[in-house]
């Protein structure tokens, strides 16, 4: 007993780690909620690791807004979705999307409608250490705002993601249009690569060890890779369909239990 009590009076605090070694242990974190999660540890390692994830500085084409009215301004809003699971059984789970409004504030969605969660109460705070939360996706779209009357909003790029080889500074872009139509795009590119015929229409795109994929409403899911954009059938189309509104929510349903599988 008298041993055992050495032993733990002699294990340090995670708060006596030196702040250098803080600081490279930061340097692995790859995901904005594990910067948050780790700054909640102690005082120590706050005043260590800044509050802000460090992304790439980019160049992303700009031909996109050509032809628009001075009027109207762009914004590129973060999307990041999340599985919120209990630590102890029965270990139930959520899938949450957090959305960055252009005016800086966050707001609660439900992955598979875009609705937004609504709390009863303000009062309300999500303590990050009582939840295992991992971060399933992120991605990106562009807003249309007018500058005259901030209520008026249009999705102008329904969604975007991003590849970055921090090794050679190569990046790649995948997005799907208001039209459902997929693009792609390279560091060394000057404008936006159509992928698909305009008959196909994309319901999702993501990304995987790796690689983008992305499916249409008939279910057919493509790789691409992230350096020539070559394409690889994953999986066939589906032969029955009843309306096309049906089959893109049972897809994408199809699509989001296939990411959950993953976690």
């Amino acid at each position: 007993m008298m041993e055992a009590m050495c032993r733990e009076s002699k294990m340090a605090s995670w708060s006596d780690l030196p702040k250098e070694l803080v600081e490279e242990i930061s340097k692995c974190i790859d995901t904005h909620i594990d910067i948050l999660r780790i700054r909640a540890l102690c005082h120590s390692w706050r005043s260590a690791i800044p509050p802000n994830f460090k992304i790439p500085k980019l160049n992303f084409p700009n031909n996109m807004t050509e032809g628009y009215h001075e009027i109207s301004k762009f914004y590129l809003i973060e999307c990041t979705v999340y599985l919120f699971q209990l630590p102890h059984p029965p270990h139930t789970a959520w899938l949450v999307k957090v959305v960055e409004t252009p005016d800086r504030k966050l707001e609660i969605l439900n992955p598979l409608t875009n609705r937004v969660i609504k709390f009863v109460s303000d009062d309300k705070r999500l303590n990050l250490q009582d939840l295992r939360i991992s971060q399933v996706s992120k991605s990106y779209h562009v807003q249309r705002v007018l500058t005259l009357n901030h209520k008026s909003v249009w999705r102008f790029i329904n969604k975007i993601l991003l590849i970055w080889n921090d090794q050679n500074n190569h990046f790649s872009l995948m997005a799907i249009t208001v039209q459902d139509h997929l693009l792609c795009f390279k560091s060394e590119d000057e404008n936006w690569t159509t992928l698909k015929d305009a008959s196909s229409k994309i319901v999702d795109i993501s990304v995987y060890k790796g690689n983008f994929y992305a499916v249409d409403t008939y279910g057919e899911t493509i790789m691409y890779d992230p350096v020539l954009f070559n394409q690889t059938n994953v999986s066939s189309t589906v032969k029955i369909l009843y309306s096309s509104l049906f089959n893109e929510w049972v897809v994408r349903n199809d699509w989001w239990n296939q990411v959950g599988s993953c976690f």
